[in-house]
């Protein structure tokens, strides 16, 4: 197991994972006052976005099942644990983003392998966020 997303697992058999791409955003309030340099205040985090991307080979890893899950997913609208295959837990995200593209297409239009990508957005959670710290924490004890 690589990663869950709430019930879906990436792994060999579902999704293989090959990259991770993380951007984290804080939010800063500016004051433009005249004749003096601009202020800023900090006001809190701002979005946290992970973006997850692999390829699948039918016949050898993967398959359009899994991306199709996600999709469903998706569809709901709702967020899901993200923990790495290391006991990481991440926080609460959703899926804001799938991308596929279909590679060396067969006669009949089937692919030989399909690249993909699924962008996750952080969403707030009190009690996933204290979880992420801990286990962020534990994971630079150890």
């Amino acid at each position: 197991m690589q990663a869950c997303l709430g019930l879906f697992v990436f792994s060999l058999n579902t999704l293989p994972l090959s990259d991770r791409e993380r951007s984290t955003t804080w939010r800063h309030a500016r004051s433009e006052p005249i004749g003096k340099r601009a202020t800023s205040q900090f006001i809190g985090p701002g979005e946290d976005r992970i973006t997850v991307s692999g390829q699948l080979a039918h016949d050898i890893a993967g398959s359009q099942f899994g991306l199709n899950m996600l999709r469903a997913m998706a569809d709901t609208g709702e967020s899901h644990v993200l923990v790495w295959g290391t006991g990481k837990v991440e926080g609460a995200f959703t899926v804001e983003s799938i991308n596929e593209t279909s590679k060396r297409l067969f006669a009949n239009g089937k692919p030989r392998a399909v690249e993909f990508s699924v962008e996750l957005v952080r969403t707030t959670d009190d009690q996933l966020d204290k979880l992420a710290l801990y286990t962020s924490a534990l994971s630079l004890i150890s």
